[in-house]
């Protein structure tokens, strides 16, 4: 990930909150997060992690995005600069795990954290539980196990055993073999 594009309003809104204290830190996660591991797909939307540990509700940090230029579209999403965004608070272990261990990649020549592969085939692998997400996250969860020399396999199978994810993924690599 080294361009920045139409990210660069996105990014100024992120850290603007966050310095007016909607969050304290956030996250690349989702399909935009995979996409730094594997070949292009299609995403509809750029999703964040964020921690509201002691600040603003979610409904207030929308409010915050929508005064400074964003709109809230028919399907939940706030959209920046024409861009579907996507914000979530830490809900879980697993997300606060990842939250706290993520990669950093250059974005147009500015850090910016972002969730690991490991984290992300554990979040898909709970997320393909959910009909409605089964199929989109069978297909991101096969482009990242697709990327072997970039997965930590020792740290993956941490991840898993923690998450009492394990038989889920052995079940999954079963699945894809048959």
């Amino acid at each position: 990930m080294n361009e920045i594009g139409p990210f660069a309003t996105i990014l100024r809104l992120l850290d603007l909150a966050k310095s007016q204290g909607y969050f304290t830190d956030y996250v690349l996660g989702g399909g935009v997060a995979t996409l730094n591991y594997t070949e292009p797909f299609l995403t509809y939307d750029t999703g964040f992690v964020v921690d509201m540990t002691g600040s603003a509700t979610m409904r207030e940090l929308d409010d915050f995005f929508v005064k400074n230029g964003a709109i809230r579209n028919n399907r939940g999403y706030i959209e920046i600069d024409g861009m579907p965004c996507q914000f979530l608070s830490i809900g879980d272990d697993l997300i606060r795990d990842a939250f706290t261990n993520p990669n950093t990649v250059t974005v147009g020549g500015r850090q910016l954290h972002i969730l690991k592969i490991e984290y992300l085939i554990a979040n898909y692998l709970r997320l393909i539980r959910l009909p409605k997400r089964k199929k989109r996250d069978t297909a991101k969860l096969l482009l990242l196990l697709d990327q072997p020399g970039k997965i930590d396999s020792v740290l993956l199978s941490a991840i898993l055993e923690k998450n009492n994810l394990g038989s889920d993924y052995r079940r999954f690599l079963e699945r894809m073999d048959s």
